[in-house]
């Protein structure tokens, strides 16, 4: 299990590398000039040089990427920001809790009202309960979540007046937008759900528990959903590093200061450091999630488990007989 751990977060550093090329490259294609937006339009010309020159944007960029590389292996520097002088790392960290708190909430609400409804359907099969769900599913997963925020804050904001529009001043604040992406994503979870129990549903370990006169509730929760939760966590999964993403745009809406905000003032201030940043964390904690789910398989199912350490003996004695021979 260690070293399954270990040699997939050895995979993680050639996807981290890729990112980082490919925001270099788009970099190096990227219309416009940060010194005009750092000095004004109206700046000199030479201002504009000497400015362009202390942040080391008239080299080369492979050479750029190499120095941009350089600092982060040997002294963990992500740079400065162009518009405020501050370090990187110290505005992602200041901005990430905001993001990663609605990622998390709106996903704890998400399994939980998705899990629940998918075994309701599930076991209410063809009825219309199990009608409901699969029209609230369909909805769910076809409906923008920009869209869905905005009617929320028509009915509970504006019509209603219940909760306040925007801002994070308090815990009311954060109920429209933990609620958007909760709900959005409990739809696509409940599919999920629903399909696996009933999947589980049919198999022979179930037929068995029953004949052996174990209660409906047993059968249910140990039996069908125990076997259906792989697929299951899969899904959360996904719908975490949905949530990352969709934290995002919500955090534009309802005026939430997490990496969403930090990262439009980027990409509009033309902040290549902070935009890089950004992105990178994004990257990083993708490839953590997966690493995450693949690991949490062995604490779920034991075969998973069972199959990782016949995978580490057959590994230790094709050595030995290689050292043999």
């Amino acid at each position: 299990m260690l070293r399954y751990t270990i040699k997939r977060i050895i995979m993680m550093i050639p996807v981290l590398l890729g990112v980082t090329i490919i925001l270099f490259f788009i970099q190096a294609l990227t219309p416009g000039n940060p010194a005009d937006v750092a000095l004004g339009q109206d700046a000199a010309e030479a201002d504009k040089a000497a400015w362009i020159s202390e942040h080391g944007l008239d080299d080369p960029i492979v050479v750029q990427y190499g120095k941009y590389m350089y600092k982060i292996i040997t002294k963990g520097d992500f740079g400065t920001s162009y518009t405020n002088g501050k370090p990187i790392t110290g505005e992602l960290i200041s901005h990430w809790p905001t993001t990663i708190k609605l990622a998390l909430m709106s996903l704890l609400m998400a399994c939980i009202i998705g899990i629940l409804l998918g075994i309701l359907a599930a076991m209410k099969r063809n009825t219309w309960i199990d009608s409901i769900a699969r029209v609230f599913s369909i909805l769910g997963v076809s409906m923008p979540n920009f869209w869905f925020a905005m009617l929320l804050i028509m009915l509970f904001s504006l019509k209603l007046k219940w909760l306040p529009v925007s801002g994070s001043y308090g815990p009311m604040y954060w109920i429209l937008p933990i609620a958007t992406l909760g709900i959005l994503n409990a739809a696509g979870i409940m599919r999920f759900t629903r399909a696996a129990m009933l999947d589980n549903s049919q198999q022979d370990f179930v037929r068995t528990a029953r004949a052996k006169g174990q209660s409906e509730r047993m059968v249910i929760w140990h039996h069908i959903l125990g076997n259906a939760m792989i697929p299951i966590t899969t899904c959360i999964g996904q719908y975490l590093i949905g949530a990352l993403a969709g934290a995002i745009i919500i955090e534009q809406i309802f005026s939430l200061p997490g990496l969403g905000s930090l990262m439009m003032t980027a990409i509009n201030q033309r902040d290549y450091p902070l935009l890089r940043g950004s992105v990178l964390l994004v990257a990083v904690s993708t490839s953590v999630i997966f690493l995450l789910i693949d690991l949490s398989y062995a604490a779920i199912d034991p075969r998973v488990k069972a199959r990782f350490k016949s995978i580490t003996k057959s590994g230790k004695l094709s050595k030995k007989q290689v050292q043999k021979n």
